[in-house]
């Protein structure tokens, strides 16, 4: 457990939470926000000023989150992220883990397809 640095601390804090999606049909129950989604509630309801800083969560989303944020905060003008993170907890399974890096793998193809396409 982390202690946050007391001049951070006296920040500001906004919580984001991207809703639930309506189903394929309307029969189908709700599905799961996207991994952009709550970043785009962030600009779209925050109107982040230069400085402002966006947390996400961590392992082994951050492969993910890291190309969500590239996808959508490039198209939108900012051109510095940074990004930070830990190590993978020894008790999270090997799905979980090649589950993530195959979506990240995925998001990241889709990322390069649609920059070479308005390139």
């Amino acid at each position: 457990v982390g202690r946050v640095p007391v001049d951070l601390s006296l920040k500001q804090t906004t919580f984001v939470n991207a809703p639930m999606k309506p189903g394929k049909t309307p029969d189908a129950p709700k599905q799961r926000p996207q991994t952009e989604d709550p970043l785009i509630e962030w600009l779209a309801n925050d109107d982040p000023e230069p400085g402002s800083m966006l947390v996400s969560c961590g392992t082994p989303y951050a492969t993910s989150m890291s190309i969500a944020f590239e996808s959508v905060l490039g198209r939108v003008g900012f051109s510095e992220i940074d990004f930070f993170g830990h190590g993978t907890p020894e008790t999270l399974g090997p799905e979980v883990i090649m589950r993530e890096i195959a979506g990240a793998v995925h998001r990241y193809a889709e990322l390069r397809r649609k920059q070479l396409a308005s390139a």
